[in-house]
């Protein structure tokens, strides 16, 4: 299965940051940057944090709107 492709590098290019200045905020890596970018890699919940963090943004901007809305619609369903 592949793994969703976070937001990470649209909203880090437009907060003018580099894949190396990231890394080195982050103590992330730049190849797993990169990976996580690309959708090769998907991130734990504490490195989903890191990087909101760093990019000064709620977490939950970073994940893909599918994973957000179906978590969404389970919640809705559970509680009807």
């Amino acid at each position: 299965m592949d793994n969703p492709k976070i937001n990470l590098k649209e909203i880090r290019e437009n907060k003018g940051i580099s894949e190396r200045q990231l890394s080195k905020i982050t103590g992330i890596s730049q190849g797993y940057i990169s990976d996580l970018e690309s959708g090769k890699k998907s991130p734990t919940v504490r490195m989903l944090y890191r990087i909101a963090n760093a990019l000064e943004i709620c977490p939950h901007y970073l994940l893909p709107v599918t994973i957000y809305c179906s978590n969404a619609c389970k919640k809705w369903s559970d509680i009807s």
